[in-house]
């Protein structure tokens, strides 16, 4: 299971940031991680917000 699933699965808020600023969506779409990416959308990450 990788981290994000994990964290997903314990509630988070998934608008929060890391210590670089970055979303967890931000983050993914950086990784180029398509399937988190997805993921997150269909779990309402906010799109919106920008990065810093």
């Amino acid at each position: 299971m990788k981290m994000t699933d994990l964290l997903i699965k314990l509630g988070i808020n998934l608008d929060l940031r890391n210590r670089s600023g970055k979303t967890v969506l931000h983050q993914h779409v950086c990784d180029a991680d398509l399937d988190a990416v997805l993921r997150l959308l269909t779990l309402h990450a906010d799109v919106n917000l920008p990065d810093v």
